[in-house]
This record gives structure tokens, sequence and C-alpha cells, in this order.
């Protein structure tokens, strides 16, 4: 069973013996809770729809984005094809890259090689 000890820093550690050497097992920092800022948008819905630019593209998707004083904003997020990872999580995490812009993008393009462009 492992031994608990106090680390010279004030940070618990605990240790076992391997044969004649003592091996740290793992170390434990005070929790610190820094500021974080909270996004302006904050994403409340998320369906699939067919890809308004029609060919060359295999999926879309419609990202609803909502600030705190209720203004929304939607983001159709594409993706050419062939496309193997669309899905509505993966939009989701598109539209978190844009989360604390004043207006986010109306339309963005993801092509074959996973890059995003944002389109008009």
């Amino acid at each position: 069973m492992p031994a608990t000890d106090v680390h010279p820093l004030g940070r618990r550690a605990g240790y076992a013996s391997r044969g004649d050497e003592w091996v740290t097992l793992r170390l434990f920092a005070p929790c610190v809770r820094s500021h974080v800022e909270v996004a302006d948008w904050r994403i409340t819905r998320s369906w699939a729809v067919e890809p308004p630019s029609g060919d060359g593209f295999d999926a879309a998707y419609i990202v609803t984005m909502m600030r705190a004083d209720e203004t929304r904003h939607e983001l159709v997020v594409e993706f050419a094809a062939p496309s193997v990872l669309a899905s509505v999580g993966y939009a989701e995490e598109i539209a978190r890259r844009f989360q604390r812009e004043a207006e986010p993008p109306e339309r963005v393009v993801v092509d074959v090689d996973r890059n995003v462009q944002v389109s008009s």
C-alpha cells in the first residue's frame, strides 16, 4: 500500500516501494481558480440541413448561437465532398472558434483537408 507524505512545497505526494527505491506515484497541486472569460455567444441548438451550395458539398449543419442579451445568430457550416468528418458535433466545434467575435460569420466551409474558410 502506498504511503502518503507532504512534499516540501506543501503538495501531497504518494510513494510506493519498488525493491530498494521509492517511486513517486502522483503529485497533487493545490487547486487554483483563475478568472475565465465567458464566451459572448453560446450554442443553443444544431441540426442537419441540405447543403445550401448544392453540388460539391456532402453535408451542412445550422448552428444557432445566442448572446446573453438574447441576440440570435445562425451559422451554416458546410462540408465539401467527399467529407469523412461531417457531424453535428464537429460543426459545433467549428462554431466555437467564433464565439468570442462580435459578429460571427453566417457561413463557413470545411474543405476535405479540414481547413475552415469563412464564406459570404
